[in-house]
């Protein structure tokens, strides 16, 4: 699972994510899996629904991976990751992912994920070991998830 915050703005972000198709597609569901993890910490259940309308599971592996931790560790980081799912939704041309709409709705009922987006701290993850990448040294957060993308031929 990733998050590629090639912006600190999820509007900005989600837009940029959407030059190639395909990784804006998948962003959304990784997106969805990360917030089905949010819900489970935060709330105690998932609302959030897969295409054939069945929740996403959080498994403890998910629960632990290192972009769910920064994610659940802060509501500031659920509320940007949860704009950053919308905004991916609006440039979604197709209905395959209707329900994200609904989803980010039901999210937005609890008071804990409706805060201001000012001082979050990002997490610089990006890696891909499996094909060689590691930006992780860039101080920039957004700058290293900027060159991991165009490494992969972004």
């Amino acid at each position: 699972m990733q998050v590629f915050a090639v912006s600190p703005c999820p509007e900005e972000s989600a837009k940029r994510l959407w030059v190639n198709g395909n990784r804006a597609r998948k962003m959304i569901t990784e997106t969805q899996q990360i917030l089905a993890c949010c819900q489970q910490q935060f709330l105690g259940k998932v609302t959030i629904k897969k295409t054939n309308g069945e929740p996403f599971k959080t498994p403890l592996s998910r629960m632990n991976h290192p972009v769910v931790i920064w994610a659940r560790s802060d509501t500031k980081h659920a509320s940007w990751i949860t704009d950053h799912l919308f905004c991916l939704r609006r440039g979604y041309e197709g209905d395959a992912f209707a329900n994200v709409y609904d989803n980010y709705i039901e999210l937005l009922k609890y008071s804990q994920f409706i805060e201001e987006l000012r001082g979050i701290k990002f997490y610089n993850f990006a890696k891909a070991s499996d094909k060689g990448l590691d930006f992780r040294h860039v101080a920039d957060v957004h700058e290293a998830y900027d060159k991991f993308l165009k490494a992969q031929g972004d």
